[in-house]
């Protein structure tokens, strides 16, 4: 018995999966679908080893894979281990149901650290010395509902900055620059707008860090706080702080220092 997972998420959300399934002991029987910028990405030292990776973009992967969903119904389940299908779409920020250790051993790789790191001293940012904020934009505009989305307001990270006032440089990784541009921040920032393997392991690699709701800025700390004890700043309630209800409701990591929104 194999599993074909073709990927439907985001970045974090895509790590998430591959330590749940690595954890499982699924992952070596796993036929991976658009997963190549983790496994074959030349800048991660990921410990995910799958039965194979194939790109989504090639005819013939695409001919498999709708093959096999239009053989086996579509499931979705948070254990990857009782699943008794081929094909299984994967969701979720809800963590408790994995196990993460198999991410804590994802690392970035020692010479694209050394370019990076390199650079931002040039641009007169030393990672250890500065506070990066994720402020993550885009979909979050709309998610996880339109009416009350994840999106976080100016006060937020007016907050966040005050907790850090040792702190001179602060930088703000985004994927959205009008959200950050609409903000009223009472504190001095660059923006630095990059591809998301860039904006990632600059939070992998940061030593202070302001962090949005996402799976994405969680995983950075996650790899992050095993090696270096970084310190990370997140919303109370996470995504459900519009509500103040935790959401996903069973997301409440320890290592992380919330703070109300407003």
């Amino acid at each position: 018995m194999f599993l074909i997972l073709r990927r439907h998420c985001g970045f974090g959300n895509a790590l998430i999966q591959l330590s749940a399934l690595q954890s499982t002991g699924v992952l070596s029987r796993t036929i991976l679908i658009g997963y190549e910028d983790i496994i074959s990405s030349g800048y991660l030292e990921t410990p995910f080893i799958p039965l194979a990776s194939l790109k989504y973009d090639s005819l013939y992967t695409r001919m498999i894979y709708f093959a096999f969903r239009h053989l086996f119904p579509k499931t979705s389940s948070p254990l990857i281990s009782a699943i008794p299908k081929l094909l299984v779409d994967f969701f979720g920020q809800d963590t408790s149901s994995y196990d993460l250790a198999p991410l804590s051993k994802l690392a970035i790789s020692k010479p694209y650290a050394s370019k990076l790191l390199s650079y931002l001293r040039r641009s007169g940012f030393d990672l250890s010395e500065t506070l990066v904020i994720h402020a993550r934009g885009g979909d979050y505009r709309t998610w996880p509902s339109p009416l009350v989305p994840a999106l976080l307001p100016s006060s937020y990270y007016n907050k966040a900055r005050k907790l850090f006032p040792t702190i001179n440089n602060v930088l703000v990784l985004t994927n959205d620059r009008a959200y950050v541009g609409s903000l009223e921040l009472d504190f001095e920032y660059q923006v630095y707008s990059v591809c998301h393997d860039q904006s990632f392991c600059i939070l992998a690699l940061a030593s202070y860090m302001v962090l949005s709701p996402s799976t994405y800025g969680y995983a950075a700390f996650h790899v992050n706080s095993h090696k270096s004890k970084a310190i990370a700043v997140a919303p109370l309630y996470w995504a459900g702080w519009p509500r103040q209800e935790w959401f996903p409701p069973t997301f409440k990591p320890t290592d992380i220092q919330y703070i109300p929104v407003f």
